[in-house]
């Protein structure tokens, strides 16, 4: 049972990386990554 939920987990990030195409995906981790730095800021 552990290995299924494991499996549909890797499901999930599958689905969403093909979702994302790569290059958006990474803006999109940099643009959280910055709205993160500025909100520590404040």
């Amino acid at each position: 049972m552990p290995s299924r939920k494991k499996a549909s987990k890797n499901d999930m990030e599958i689905s969403k990386a093909s979702f994302f195409p790569p290059q958006e995906q990474d803006c999109y981790e940099e643009e959280r990554l910055a709205c993160l730095l500025k909100s520590m800021h404040r």
